[in-house]
């Protein structure tokens, strides 16, 4: 498995830089690919920022990458600021592979808050050298081949699981260990994880990406139907005509007149069938 490690070193003359394990410079082509996602053109860039605590996972064209970013240096910049490691390991993308079980444990790890310190500790600052730092790869190998963390070895599920976005904390990133501990991560291409607070859920929604986590989602877990929100429907328009209004007052005006008229009979003892009409006058024939 490829590994790969950005930082930087303490004077001005020393810029963010990607480094291979053989210590030359060399970026991930992986990170320079875009994406193409219904009509969606995507970076990787578009899920992260140097100095801000990020985890992705995107398996494409045999390769599977995990990413993570904002792994603060045990040395300061110029004036003071902060310096963020990013460290990527890239694998053969074959989901029975030792190197993809490594990869869940390092997951898992992140997750759990186990890993940025070791990753720190294996990066050290170096004035003296033209990049400004030195990365103890071996130390990182070690990392990567820890076996401390138990999996099973079932297959995905990642067709039941597929498009669940939450909210960035804790509870949801234990869920998502679990999960990981279970099954093997899925074996299609595309944005399988992404733990990232400056990802919104549109994003991860055109991405369709397995599981998203941000700060910037709010409430309990969400599936992601992978279909756009319809826009919300308007109550209908209430339209007065003056004439259906007075029909329909004659109409209520008339009825109540029959119902108080038949309520007044009964009440009498007669009623409209019943009623005594006057009968007419006989005349006397004279015999």
């Amino acid at each position: 498995m490829r590994n790969y490690v950005k930082s930087r070193g303490p004077s001005r003359s020393h810029e963010y830089t990607w480094v291979a394990q053989t210590q030359e410079r060399l970026e991930p082509s992986i990170l320079n690919r875009s994406f193409s996602e219904d009509n969606r053109v995507v970076r990787i860039t578009e899920f992260h920022n140097q100095s801000s605590p990020a985890l992705i996972v995107l398996r494409d064209n045999g390769e599977l990458l995990l990413l993570l970013t904002g792994i603060k240096a045990t040395w300061n910049g110029p004036g003071g600021s902060s310096i963020y490691h990013s460290i990527a390991w890239v694998s053969s993308g074959n989901t029975e592979s030792n190197e993809e079980e490594n990869i869940r444990r390092l997951i898992i790890r992140d997750l759990q808050g186990n890993l940025q310190n070791d990753i720190a500790s294996a990066i050290e600052s170096c004035p003296e050298d033209e990049l400004g730092f030195k990365v103890d790869f071996e130390k990182l190998k070690q990392i990567e081949e820890d076996k401390n963390v138990k999996l099973k070895d079932r297959e995905s599920n990642f067709h039941i699981g597929r498009g669940k976005l939450g909210n960035n904390n804790q509870d949801l990133k234990n869920q998502l260990v679990d999960e990981l501990k279970q099954s093997r991560l899925p074996p299609e291409d595309g944005f399988l994880i992404v733990v990232s607070d400056f990802v919104g859920e549109q994003l991860f929604k055109d991405v369709k990406v397995w599981q998203g986590l941000s700060s910037r989602i709010q409430g309990e877990v969400k599936k992601n139907s992978m279909q756009p929100t319809p826009p919300p429907q308007q109550s209908p328009k209430t339209i007065y005509n003056p004439i259906l209004v007075f029909l329909v007052g004659l109409a209520v005006g008339i009825l109540m007149g029959i119902i108080i008229s038949h309520t007044y009979l009964n009440l009498t003892g007669r009623s409209l069938l019943n009623y005594p009409y006057p009968q007419q006058h006989q005349q006397n024939h004279i015999p």
